[in-house]
């Protein structure tokens, strides 16, 4: 019974952080639009752009469920999915240290093994990149993570585009 309650709860949080990324994607769409730069406005869609398989699960290192909440809520988000899997980011950056190319390997690689788990290992080393506070092993809020998250991602297409 505690495991269902548990499940339920992270259902509920991925719908919670699902659609406040949604209404930020809209949002962000709604200012490109008002610049008037269409073209990208018009790739930020909102549904598919293919039907994708089940992808992989996630393995949990020890308290790293709130990265692989948030990573799964992230992953099956469509507009940022759409725009991740084209590889257009990752085209004119720096792997090392983006959080978008990590993002990027991660989505790769979970549409690439359905029915399988893999192991988060490349977000995990890039937690300190996200926020200097989290720290593997600890547990953490999923909610200051995503919002950590989505903040790295903001800077990292930011820093690309300067």
């Amino acid at each position: 019974m505690i495991s269902c309650c548990r499940i339920l709860i992270q259902n509920e949080l991925c719908c919670f952080i699902t659609m406040l990324l949604i209404s930020r994607l809209k949002s962000m769409c709604c200012f490109l639009t008002e610049m008037e730069d269409r073209s990208a406005a018009e790739r930020l869609r909102l549904r598919w752009n293919e039907r994708l398989p089940v992808g992989a699960g996630l393995w949990n290192l020890g308290n790293t469920c709130f990265l692989n909440s948030v990573l799964q809520c992230l992953t099956y988000t469509p507009p940022l999915a759409n725009y991740i899997l084209t590889g257009e980011h990752s085209n004119t950056c720096t792997p090392e240290s983006c959080i978008t190319c990590s993002i990027q390997k991660h989505f790769t690689q979970v549409f690439a093994n359905p029915g399988t788990v893999i192991i988060p290992v490349d977000m995990v080393s890039k937690l300190t990149l996200i926020g200097e506070q989290f720290c593997l092993g600890q547990q953490e809020d999923a909610h200051e993570f995503f919002s950590y998250t989505v903040s790295a991602l903001e800077q990292s297409c930011l820093n690309r585009n300067m």
